[in-house]
């Protein structure tokens, strides 16, 4: 059954754009709840094959510390790791939306028959309350179905083949589950929507059992027509989240509308963040008139936030980031402490010392405790980076696709030293400057602004996202080095401008502070108005 569109209440897609419960049109800024209800071994710093996945996970905790000990450690972490704080802050810091992935097993009992599991529902109930009382949508996210959708550590599945789509019973399972989601929150305006599978179907591998896995795309694409006639029998007006092969980036499976209240939902990782990236996306969106979703993305550095989800701001693209808090690296919104001695765990997977159970026990009782948002280590510079405000260093080359001195249409090519060609992001004919390069960073997986300058000559220029709160004061510092004598740029925001001189250099970088008092605004340009200046970045600092 086709979603009426008579949509009042919930958010739900009208055409290219999102609309809100109330009717007025949104853009969806979330974050993840990943390592919750359903592990993932990095997030634990487990790299490899060894325990890769939430099964092989609670293995190795039984192992070391008794099945026993284990099973409750887990009720414990499952109970502690989002409350009604994680949410409440979400909300504060200008999300609206939180994206929830699941593992079925935890919602559904194995085995023979279709069985429900209060205690996992229970958890859910908990989200979509926090969520109502806080007033940011909860989007549910089906990360690992009955045996498997991806073929890979992601799903939890017993191998790396998508068994969801081979086996009758996992694909029974796997409908009966969102029917009953849907049946349970069908009246709940706080639930966003349906993720009904999360990155079906892995790319070609070489060491998987089933190497080439494109086989089953048809099938995903049947899956989705009867998972969605099941929830439209339940559940005619909460939005559904579609999702491609290939890690979510093939594109193959939408090859028809599967229901008018839905929105193609795309990921992105270790990729450039240019206009190139979204060019597929768009496309399809105008085809079926859908709204796009970038429902994953993240892991990567603070520039590249910086320079992505302004994009997606730009072209009206809703977004979700991975990750909200994890034990590993500075590049989530909250760092979870990892216990003393973690390590040992780590070492042992790699042939190390059993680390003996009182001491894998004490560990697992800090996680516990350490995993508490309030016992969390906060990162405001991923938050600011990806709302382009505060405190935060924008890349010189991460400028406004609709706002320089040239045509928009219009893209520049070139190679880094390794010969890998990358286009930059709609320019101001501002060439990329390859003469000097900032540290050996891995250009591939990252923005170029580590290794290439924006290089203005006189009469152009580049306009910037940043949002600015009114009457606010705030220093800008230009880092940039003069190719020629007697070089001049002009900052301009909210209408007030400032003039700084930058000197003559082939090696160093002027990093040269300009005040703005009083301002309120959404951008500013910076114009070079002599010379040729190659300008490597933008640090903005609130002042007051």
């Amino acid at each position: 059954m086709e979603a009426r569109m008579n949509n009042t209440g919930f958010l739900h897609a009208e055409g290219t754009r999102f609309v809100d419960k109330n009717g007025r049109p949104i853009v969806l800024r979330g974050a993840a709840l990943g390592n919750w209800l359903l592990l993932e071994g990095y997030m634990w710093n487990f790299m490899g094959k060894t325990c890769n996945r939430e099964r092989l996970i609670e293995k190795l905790f039984s192992e070391l510390a008794g099945r026993d000990f284990a099973e409750e450690f887990l009720n414990r972490y499952r109970h502690a790791f989002v409350s009604h704080e994680d949410i409440r802050r979400m909300a504060r810091m200008g999300f609206n939306s939180v994206r929830v992935p699941f593992n079925w097993k935890h919602l559904m009992c194995d085995g023979p028959g279709i069985k429900f599991k209060a205690e996992g529902f229970e958890l859910l109930d908990n989200i979509v309350k926090w969520c109502s009382e806080e007033g940011i949508y909860a989007i549910l996210d089906m990360h690992a179905a009955p045996g498997g959708q991806t073929g890979s550590n992601i799903d939890d599945g017993v191998d790396d083949v998508a068994r969801l789509f081979l086996e009758p019973e996992s694909w029974g399972k796997a409908l009966a589950l969102w029917e009953e989601i849907a049946r349970r929150y069908k009246d709940e305006t706080y639930v966003g929507g349906y993720d009904l599978l999360n990155e079906p179907i892995r790319p070609f591998r070489e060491d998987a059992p089933i190497k080439d896995l494109d086989y089953l795309i048809p099938a995903l694409s049947e899956f989705y027509d009867e998972c969605i006639a099941r929830i439209r029998n339940v559940d005619p007006y909460h939005m559904l989240s579609i999702e491609g092969a290939h890690w979510a980036r093939d594109t193959r499976v939408f090859d028809h509308l599967y229901d008018k209240n839905m929105c193609i939902h795309f990921h992105a990782y270790w990729t450039m963040p240019h206009k190139k990236l979204l060019e597929p996306y768009i496309a399809l969106s105008e085809q079926y008139q859908v709204p796009l979703w970038l429902g994953e993305t993240g892991e990567n550095t603070i520039e590249w936030f910086a320079t992505l989800f302004p994009m997606l701001e730009e072209n009206g693209i809703s977004w979700n980031f991975w990750q909200w808090k994890k034990g590993i690296r500075q590049n989530s919104n909250y760092v979870i402490k990892q216990p003393d001695g973690w390590d040992s765990v780590v070492q042992y997977l790699k042939g190390g010392p059993n680390p003996g159970m009182e001491n894998v026990r004490r560990m697992l009782d800090e996680w516990a405790e350490n995993c508490r948002i309030e016992n969390c280590i906060e990162i405001p510079s991923v938050r600011s980076a990806m709302f382009r405000d505060g405190d935060v260093v924008i890349p010189a080359l991460s400028y406004m696709e609709k706002g320089h001195s040239h045509i928009a249409s219009q893209q520049r090519e070139f190679k880094d030293r390794d010969g890998m060609m990358y286009i930059t992001r709609f320019g101001a004919l501002p060439e990329i400057d390859p003469s000097h390069a900032h540290g050996n960073s891995d250009v591939r997986t990252d923005h170029p602004w580590n290794t290439f300058d924006l290089l203005l000559r006189e009469g152009e220029f580049a306009s910037y996202a940043y949002q600015i709160k009114a009457d606010s004061t705030i220093e800008f510092t230009i880092e940039a080095r003069g190719i020629a004598d007697g070089n001049e740029l002009c900052v301009e925001c909210s209408g007030e401008r400032q003039t700084l001189a930058i000197g003559k250099s082939q090696t160093d970088y002027n990093a040269t502070p300009v005040i703005f008092s009083g301002l309120c605004g959404e951008s500013f340009k910076v114009n070079c108005v002599k010379g040729r200046v190659a300008i490597m970045g933008i640090r903005c600092k609130v002042v007051r």
